[in-house]
């Protein structure tokens, strides 16, 4: 038997008797939570699947709050960001800022990852977990990259950090 290793799989050869006579047999055995036959690891470097904390885990793999870009992304208007994932009933707060670094949330023992945030709204999520805030971005903003994050304070539980940069 013999197992090789990458950073996208192990591969082993092996020898059986599955059929009556001795045979080598090959696997590849790779990470794929989200089930589409592909390596995790090249889900993000495809980028078919996010990765926003840099843990090589798609986020989608992660349960936890996921936040989506704004929607429709434009400066000067009203945009959508939306979490699914949340606990129903619980507020959400959504997070914007500029600059990257970090910033505790305040009774809880995790962080963001902007340090000055601007809260943008909290509203609770429907019974499926969902939530969704509408807001103003600024048209000031065309150009520039902001960070939007969510936080379920009762939780303790930081979404994935989105950075999107307006055009």
């Amino acid at each position: 038997m013999t197992l090789v290793s990458n950073d996208l799989a192990s591969d082993a050869t092996y020898a059986a008797t599955f059929n009556g006579e001795q045979d080598v047999y090959y696997v590849s055995v790779f990470p794929d939570c989200n089930g589409n036959g592909v390596s995790d690891v090249e889900d993000i470097a495809n980028q078919t699947s996010a990765d926003n904390n840099g843990n090589h885990i798609p986020d989608e793999c992660e349960g936890g709050l996921l936040l989506t870009p704004p929607v429709p992304g434009v400066a000067g208007q009203f945009n959508t960001l939306s979490v699914s994932n949340a606990v129903p009933g619980k507020l959400v707060f959504f997070v914007g800022g500029l600059i990257p670094g970090s910033h505790e949330v305040p009774g809880c023992p995790v962080e963001m990852g902007i340090k000055e945030i601007r809260i943008l709204g909290h509203p609770k999520a429907d019974a499926e977990g969902n939530v969704s805030l509408e807001f103003e971005v600024p048209a000031a903003l065309s150009g520039k990259t902001a960070l939007f994050q969510a936080v379920a304070k009762t939780e303790c539980v930081v979404s994935n950090l989105v950075e999107f940069t307006f055009p």
